[in-house]
């Protein structure tokens, strides 16, 4: 039964899903990490798609063979300028040995059909959902009497708990059945999807049985049980039905890529053994979900926390973005990421658990464009737990990952492609922005390393994130080739998604999925080479070898300058800047590489900040929510708070349903972005939404300088942070009032260490003992404040 105790972290609306003919797109959604369910709404006719994370069909994995030979010729043609020829050598070499892999797509389980009569129309009605404990609501007045159906999916058991409560004279009259998940669902963009066979439907007293199979014959479904108080129950082909009953209680099960028979038998046998109320099961699993949610905590002092949430989004479009919808956007996407993500060993999705289609455009996640957006604010926001199944997914299929990067280019090492073979390391297609772009494995890294930025484990540096960047790095030490001014040259090279000016068609498409010397390929190698150093120093490890780093270092070009002062996407005077472009990978040393920041030199924060308004105006009608929103990331990162705020109004005024989950483009022609009538689900710009707002409080600009209020909008003029976790393990709480002009700062490490704070509004800081240092160019520096572990200090700034 609902329970939200804050306003601020409970979501509630008064209406229920209403996009047409795809209605699982604004469904309100919750999940334990592994199982999904998507509550519609509906009040006779309630449908919950059931989704689980293991769930795939229509893929197709092989073995890759090795076309390595080929990498001397795409060379050989791209230093002849040849790039179009180049562009399709290994993508025909591959094709000819008869490599045609599949990536595959999720599949929906099945939906629970909930029916309930009603005598003439509903009341009071709206649908809630409570992020601190992942249970949703269904609640409205029939006559006199109140119904409250409220679901939950157990991170305790796997259990997806339904129970229908009632206060008022009328009891319960409810049918329940299991059927394939939507129908209409079969629709693509290109074509029309096949659907699941083998449905298998059973109904007994008391339970009820679903089933199906996927294209390779794996059995999929689900078992419930049924338990009413009072009442009867009666049972027939079509379903299960409750009459007279005061309260219903139905805890399901789900079961995948496995043998039907068997799963029903041992489900039932456990479901006929729980003596749980909903109440107990909510209590166990509130325990676990709600631990991680409040592990940290935003209060903005925000007004209209209880207006409905449909509402306040739409005055928010009209308007400009509050601190309330901020508040409960922040919430929401750390909310999404918990209900979506485990510490096993699986990636997350672009459409986390809930994907209702049956063929869903770009469900994979691109190492390139969607995995460090994903993940975003999951260090900061001290959720770093739940990225520990991205090192053992790629720890787990690192053999592939060896014999991509012989087989492809020749060389020791590791090679990642941007969309790998579910549960295998090898390309899941030849597309050729999968084939050329060589970075992925430094992304993946950086993710590794940043880990024990903000965790300080040193154990994991050095048994986990050392021994797997190192591959990387073996694969650029054979990779990377130098030119005649003793600089490398990287050949083949991709900046990803986007093509140069120069080889764009005349209709504006893209034409050319091959290049030579992308920023983002040296930036990705430079970073890569820093935190190899940095922590094989502090760790004691490959001592030998670092030297042989240090000097490939002096061997990065500088990042070139267009002339119209913002930075190149290519080091090369061969390729041009297409403003006009989706994604904007060169400005990776900025995020995540944080290499440029803050406090880096102005002349160079202004290249990048020149870039980046680049592709916000003169690209916006190219521009996506994943590309916008990683757009407010770097004006975030780099100060300038106007930008950041911009690109989120952006983000809800195009590209945002009903229940706040974004899509990737401008599906009502709102001139934002890309106009696509499809509506791609992503919620990569929910989590990076969750991302900025934190990195405009406070950011680690190095990894011993916490910089408070980098970016704070001036909306947001009162608040309190709690619980925010910087490099080396240090967690920050802040409480501001800027109308009065204070700023109080709380600083805790996990263990002893010594850390900077950089106040560029402050003007002095009360009391404090530390050494502190007033800056020219305004501001103050708290400097080598001493933290012992499990221990506070409090910093009071006035400003």
């Amino acid at each position: 039964m609902i329970s939200a105790r804050k306003l601020k972290t409970a979501l509630k609306f008064d209406e229920p899903s209403s996009f047409w003919f795809s209605t699982w797109r604004e469904a309100l959604i919750t999940g334990n990490g592994k199982i999904g369910a998507s509550v519609l709404g509906g009040v006779r006719d309630e449908s919950i798609m059931l989704t689980h994370q293991d769930l795939m069909w229509q893929g197709r994995e092989e073995g890759l063979c090795d076309i390595s030979d080929k990498i001397k010729t795409v060379r050989k043609l791209m230093f002849e300028g040849n790039y179009k020829q180049a562009e399709d050598v290994m993508q025909s070499a591959l094709i000819n040995k008869n490599y045609r892999p599949q990536a595959a797509y999720p599949l929906p389980l099945c939906d629970f059909k909930v029916t309930m009569p009603i005598t003439k129309y509903v009341k009071d009605y709206m649908r809630v959902v409570n992020m601190e404990n992942g249970e949703v609501s269904v609640v409205y007045k029939d006559g006199a009497t109140k119904y409250d159906r409220s679901l939950f999916v157990s991170r305790e058991n796997d259990y997806i708990v339904y129970e229908i409560n009632k206060s008022g004279s009328a009891l319960i009259d409810v049918s329940f059945s299991f059927d394939i998940h939507d129908r209409n669902c079969i629709r693509t963009k290109t074509a029309i999807s096949k659907l699941p066979e083998g449905i298998m439907t059973k109904y007994e007293r008391g339970y009820m049985y679903f089933s199906a199979r996927n294209e390779k014959g794996g059995e999929f479904g689900a078992v419930a049980r049924v338990i009413q108080y009072n009442g009867s129950q009666t049972v027939n082909n079509d379903g299960l039905t409750v009459n007279g009953a005061s309260n219903v209680l139905v805890v399901m099960k789900t079961f995948v890529n496995s043998q039907r028979e068997k799963e029903w038998r041992l489900i039932t046998e456990e479901l006929k053994g729980m003596k749980s109320t909903y109440d107990k099961l909510l209590k166990g699993h509130t325990a676990i979900h709600s631990k991680l949610f409040n592990q940290m905590e935003i209060d903005f002092d925000a007004q209209d926390r209880d207006v409905f949430d449909n509402e306040l989004l739409k005055e928010n479009r009209l308007n400009e973005l509050t601190p309330a919808l901020m508040e409960k956007l922040w919430a929401y996407g750390r909310y999404l990421f918990i209900c979506a993500t485990s510490n096993g060993g699986k990636i997350l999705s672009p459409y986390g658990l809930w994907c209702g289609d049956y063929k869903a455009e770009l469900a994979s996640t691109n190492v390139a464009t969607d995995l460090l957006l994903l993940y975003s604010h999951a260090y900061q926001g001290n959720l770093e737990e739940l990225c520990v199944g991205i090192f053992n997914y790629y720890e787990n299929i690192l053999d592939d990952l060896r014999k991509n990067a012989i087989r492809l280019y020749g060389t020791r090492g590791i090679f990642i492609p941007s969309i790998n073979s579910r549960g295998m390391g090898f390309p899941a297609n030849v597309d050729n922005a999968n084939l050329h772009f060589t970075g992925c494995a430094g992304i993946v890294s950086k993710m590794f390393y940043d880990y024990y930025l903000y965790t300080a484990d040193k154990k994991f540096l050095k048994e986990r994130a050392l021994p797997f960047m190192k591959e990387t790095l073996l694969f650029y030490e054979d990779f990377l080739k130098l030119n005649e001014s003793g600089f490398y040259e990287i050949s083949p090279s991709y900046s990803p998604n986007n093509t140069p000016l120069n080889y764009t068609g005349t209709d504006g498409k893209q034409t050319l999925d091959i290049c030579e010397n992308s920023t983002v390929d040296f930036a990705i190698v430079k970073q890569l080479l820093k935190d190899m150093i940095e922590g094989c120093t502090a760790a004691g490890v490959y001592k030998d070898e670092i030297a042989k780093w240090q000097d490939m270092l002096t061997k990065i070009p500088d990042y070139a300058i267009n002339k119209d002062g913002a930075v190149s996407e290519y080091i090369s005077d061969v390729f041009e800047d297409n403003y006009n472009s989706e994604y904007a990978p060169h400005l990776y040393p900025v995020f995540p590489a944080g290499e440029v920041n803050i406090a880096s030199d102005a002349d160079l924060k202004k290249a990048f900040l020149t870039a980046a308004r680049k592709r916000l105006t003169s690209g916006m009608t190219s521009q996506s929510a994943p590309s916008i929103i990683n757009l407010a990331m770097v004006f975030a990162s780099l100060g300038d708070s106007e930008g950041a705020m911009e690109c989120l109004n952006y983000i809800i005024k195009a590209f945002m349903m009903n229940n706040l989950v974004t899509m990737r483009n401008d599906f009502r022609g709102q001139g934002i972005g890309k106009n696509d009538f499809w509506a791609t689900y992503s919620l990569q710009a929910n989590m990076g939404f969750s991302a900025v707002i934190q990195r405009m409080i406070l950011s680690s600009c190095d990894k011993n300088t916490v910089v408070i209020f980098p970016a704070l909008p001036s909306e947001l003029t009162k608040g309190s942070v709690k619980g925010f976790l910087m490099k080396e393990g240090v967690e920050a709480d802040i409480v501001w009032d800027i109308k009065k002009g204070n700023v109080s700062v709380s600083l805790k490490a996990k263990k002893a260490t010594k850390i900077n704070v950089f106040f560029k509004e402050a003007k002095r800081v009360v009391k404090c003992t530390e050494s502190v240092k007033q800056l020219e160019q305004g501001g103050v520096i708290v400097e080598n404040i001493e933290l012992k572990a499990g221990k506070s200090i409090q910093l009071d700034f006035k400003i």
